[in-house]
């Protein structure tokens, strides 16, 4: 019971940010392709879902923006940490950025197909114990 009741107030904050961003469950990992920059208090309501993807890896799929993922960046590489620790893949979908130009622990990469490319990569190497 107590899962579902969190399962419905994580729907309910999915429908308040919808305009900004939308999330998809596949079987290997969650998917939230963002929309528009996130503001301060979308970008709490995005931190507070991410926490609640426990059991999967996530892509973020960033439409178009460019301009405002830089200043997403210290967060996005915090949950990276965090999602690596617990042993899942965070890789990051978009295309007109340099991945060499932004930290290491993000996996920054030009497509899906590629993003889960990196999270079956990442979980044969988990498996081989690297």
């Amino acid at each position: 019971m107590e899962l579902q009741c969190e399962w419905q107030s994580f729907i309910y904050s999915l429908s308040k940010l919808r305009d900004k961003m939308e999330f998809l469950e596949k079987d290997k990992y969650c998917s939230i392709s963002i929309k528009q920059s996130l503001q301060e208090e979308s970008l709490k309501e995005f931190q507070r879902l991410i926490s609640r993807c426990k059991c999967k890896s996530i892509v973020v799929l960033f439409k178009a923006l460019k301009k405002g993922f830089d200043n997403h960046v210290p967060t996005l590489t915090n949950i990276a940490k965090t999602k690596k620790s617990e042993g899942f893949s965070f890789v990051i979908v978009i295309s007109e950025v340099n991945a060499d130009n932004y930290p290491e622990e993000l996996n920054i990469v030009p497509t899906l197909t590629e993003a889960e490319d990196v999270i079956d990569m990442e979980n044969i190497e988990r498996e081989l114990g690297f």
